[in-house]
């Protein structure tokens, strides 16, 4: 119970997103003005970018709403302080998630707790810099790496933009550029097309993190700026079917809460069902052809509540894996030997070898089709032929 009571429960401020088109929308006179150069959208974003008095663009302005939130309200953290699992222990909830990140032989954690206030985590582990984002009105982990301003070729800043686009957190640099915080992509402004690289993470509960890296840092309540960090803004939305802001698209066969990880490579994307992970026998996709071919291998734990993305390739040879759930071990056809969920051989001909992780990006159903309408399922067969919509309401947050 530690914790965890305070932190889904109480609900003292409400703050009415505004849904009034007219009031919400974001450039509204001058997408009026200019109605044939917004081409309607069915999901995603323009293939080529709509040039407006000199501004480019991916999404329709019109579809871009203000959240009501400003970068005051989810302020960004820079360069913050990280405590051991004692220290943090204190604070967070053993339930709840975060992101797990490694950096050479160092793992770090960035608990949803703090995220919920923030969104945006800029970072820097062992020399290299990271960008952590969390947006909770889509359940979306992305951590993007190799971040530098393309005019400057300095270190890119960016902050809650308070405006919203699918649902999806835009993030702002310092340019104005809007960037989608789910795929890492510049929408709107000069850097738009280009995107940013994405880097392993992992969603796991404290608990589970904290047992597995023990010697591990984690992101300190201790941010500088006035928050309950032991209670939840969003209260029940992640439960909930709601959904605040106006889609363009609707996958019918999800329900819109349900987890999806997205794998991008050579311009194809494929999405892996959370639920669906551990129930798939074999669950191998390759992204791609030829030689430049990504093949990928999903992992699930004994619960499936933590899933990882492996490059199924080990010298040159391309590995089929099935899943023993009862054992909670993978078994690779061409050798016989067993994996953990981790990734490591733990017996027969390629034990002790370590797969390489592959980047993937976790968010809500709903959002993922929203802006990747056409992505491939990695176990269609097991979804559901249609579920219920989502639903529009007036969010509460604080």
């Amino acid at each position: 119970m530690k914790k965890h009571a305070k932190y889904i429960l109480p609900l003292v401020l409400v703050v009415v997103f505004m849904l009034v088109f007219a009031g919400s929308r974001m450039w509204g006179s001058r997408a009026g003005s200019h109605p044939s150069k917004w081409p309607e959208l069915s999901g995603g974003v323009y293939t080529t970018a709509v040039i407006d008095a000199g501004m480019k663009y991916l999404v329709p302005p019109n579809e871009v709403y203000a959240t009501g939130l400003t970068s005051t309200d989810r302020p960004v953290l820079n360069d913050p302080k990280m405590v051991d699992i004692t220290t943090a222990d204190t604070k967070l909830a053993d339930e709840l998630e975060g992101i797990a990140v490694t950096v050479g032989q160092a793992n770090y954690f960035y608990p949803f707790q703090i995220l919920n206030w923030h969104e945006i985590v800029q970072d820097e582990l062992n020399g290299t810099p990271l960008i952590i984002t969390y947006a909770p009105l889509t359940g979306s982990t992305a951590v993007y790496s190799g971040v530098a301003d393309a005019a400057t070729g300095e270190r890119l800043s960016l902050q809650d933009s308070g405006k919203t686009y699918n649902n999806t957190l835009l993030m702002v640099d310092a340019h104005g550029t809007l960037w989608d915080q789910a795929s890492g992509q510049a929408v709107v402004g000069e850097s738009v097309g280009q995107k940013l690289d994405i880097y392993p993470s992992t969603v796991m509960t404290w608990s589970a993190w904290k047992e597995a890296y023990p010697n591990g840092l984690a992101l300190s309540t201790d941010t500088g700026f006035a928050r309950d960090y032991g209670r939840h803004p969003y209260a029940n939305y992640e439960t909930s079917k709601t959904v605040y802001f106006p889609l363009n698209f609707t996958y019918s066969r999800l329900d819109p809460k349900a987890l999806v990880y997205r794998i991008d490579h050579a311009d194809a994307t494929v999405t892996f069902v959370k639920d669906n992970v551990a129930k798939q026998v074999e669950p191998n996709v390759t992204l791609g052809e030829g030689e430049s071919a990504l093949n990928v291998a999903a992992f699930a734990d004994e619960d499936g509540d933590t899933v990882r993305f492996y490059n199924r390739t080990v010298n040159g040879q391309t590995l089929t894996f099935t899943y023993d759930k009862k054992k909670n071990v993978m078994t690779d056809k061409e050798t016989g030997s067993k994996w953990s969920v981790t990734g490591v051989a733990i017996s027969g001909d390629l034990r002790g070898t370590a797969l390489t992780e592959v980047p993937s990006t976790r968010h809500y159903a709903f959002a993922h089709f929203a802006m990747f309408p056409n992505t491939s399922v990695s176990g269609e067969d097991l979804l559901p032929t249609e579920t219920a919509a989502p639903e529009g309401e007036t969010l509460q947050v604080n």
